[in-house]
């Protein structure tokens, strides 16, 4: 999972990462089902056990939550040299830690600077 994960993050730069997880997603429950309709909600198969799911991976859930992760190691107090390219960016909205307390539309916020993976950690942080 690790190593997919770290493919789709490097393609980042080339294509649409989450388009990357639909398809993977899209792909396991087509092998599931053999291309035929669906017998059971994908809800239900994503869902917990205890909940009478099978707990399988959804794996747009899987990709927001990890740019979600991003969030508390940027806003983390070490000084890593790769945080000055976010916390530069976003410097003149209030930083990091003030645009995770606001209601905000990413898309009104001109981040040119900014790396497609921030803007993807800044639209799923919301």
């Amino acid at each position: 999972m690790n190593d997919m994960n770290h493919c789709f993050d490097i393609c980042h730069y080339q294509q649409n990462v989450p388009q990357h997880y639909y398809l993977l997603d899209t792909l396991v429950f087509n092998f599931i089902w053999d291309g035929k309709p669906p017998k059971i909600k994908k809800s239900t198969i994503t869902g917990e056990r205890k909940r009478r799911g099978l707990y399988m991976t959804d794996f747009n859930i899987f990709n927001k939550a990890l740019k979600v992760a991003w969030i508390t190691r940027i806003k983390s107090e070490n000084a890593a040299s790769w945080k000055f390219i976010p916390n530069a960016a976003l410097e003149k909205y209030g930083g990091l830690p003030f645009l995770t307390k606001c209601n905000y539309d990413v898309n009104t916020i001109q981040v040119g600077n900014l790396p497609p993976f921030y803007v993807e950690v800044l639209k799923n942080g919301k």
